[in-house]
């Protein structure tokens, strides 16, 4: 089994308001900067798939199909 280094990332966090025109949701965008270490890697989107893969995110990420939403203008 590989060694993984756990390190301590500080996640940034923002609510966007409301401009009318898009539907936002209540909670905030969580955003972890370095939370995967793609330092070196040939391949980084195979790096991200296989950490989320992982951690249970099994392909519902990738599809606005969860989030239908009309937007009218």
């Amino acid at each position: 089994m590989p060694i993984v280094h756990k390190r301590t990332v500080q996640p940034i966090t923002h609510v966007f308001a409301d401009d009318g025109n898009i539907p936002n949701n209540v909670l905030p965008l969580v955003l972890y900067r370095g939370g995967i270490d793609l330092t070196g890697s040939p391949d980084p989107e195979a790096l991200i798939e296989k950490t989320f893969t992982v951690n249970g995110w099994r392909g519902l990420w990738r599809t606005a199909s969860i989030l239908m939403c009309t937007i009218t203008r």
